[in-house]
């Protein structure tokens, strides 16, 4: 069958999830039941083959060839999953495709830091298991679509029908916790707050302009190395969330 249509069920594509869910549990050393505390590129590894063999059932090989490479980022703040096309030019115009998956294992690690229903692609995603399942197949299907077509965007129509044919993804989007969210809720911080702070014995005081897992604290200092639209100069700060107190 042509990846491009291959069609599951919404059942269908239930009990072949599943099954790779429970393979995987019984397989990898870093899962607690559907909780994620660790994740190798092993472990994504081991994700595809059981994917390749459930719902792919053996058409990955034959179609698209080479099987991705994968990555895990800890600085990925927005997007939990992401491919990245590579090509080495052969010559004669000719190129040799390969493609990396990366995922934000950050959004697994920390996915009940926050409780709240969380979705990933339009579906809920009531485990971290389930949420790297559903991002998966998100980077999945780039990976089809730009062998078919040599690019892929999942705001477009074609990338969207793929997608649910395949997978029975409802949206592109995910609605994972974030840092900023998980700041607010453990130390109620925010981006634009007011903070004050000690660095090396000496009491400071800026504005927090970006959280990851410390904050960016931008303090207004004379002969600063940045400088705003109104001319104000500031030293940058990276602090431990822990260490800021509102002012």
């Amino acid at each position: 069958m042509h990846l491009m249509e291959l069609t599951h069920t919404e059942k269908e594509v239930e009990r072949k999830r599943g099954r790779v869910a429970q393979q995987f549990i019984a397989a990898s050393p870093h899962l607690c039941g559907e909780q994620i505390k660790h994740l190798s590129t092993l472990d994504l590894q081991l994700l595809f083959n059981l994917y390749e063999k459930e719902l792919f059932e053996g058409a990955w090989a034959e179609e698209v060839g080479a099987e991705p490479t994968f990555s895990l980022s800890t600085r990925m703040t927005r997007s939990a999953g992401k491919t990245i096309t590579k090509r080495k030019p052969l010559g004669a115009g000719q190129y040799q495709t390969s493609f990396e998956i990366r995922i934000g294992v950050n959004f697994l690690v920390q996915f009940d830091a926050v409780d709240r229903s969380k979705t990933v692609c339009g579906l809920r995603a009531p485990s971290a298991l389930c949420a790297l399942l559903l991002v998966l197949e998100h980077e999945l299907c780039h990976v089809i679509e730009s062998v078919y077509f040599k690019t892929s965007n999942c705001s477009k129509e074609r990338f969207k029908v793929l997608a649910h044919r395949l997978f029975g993804h409802m949206s592109s989007y995910h609605a994972l916790p974030t840092a900023q969210e998980i700041a607010y809720q453990e130390h109620g911080l925010r981006i634009g707050d007011e903070v004050i702070f000690f660095y090396q014995d000496k009491l400071y005081t800026g504005r927090i302009s970006a959280i990851n897992k410390r904050a960016t604290i931008m303090v207004p200092t004379k002969g600063g190395s940045y400088m705003d639209g109104k001319g104000v100069r500031y030293n940058k700060f990276y602090t431990p969330l822990s260490a800021l107190s509102v002012r």
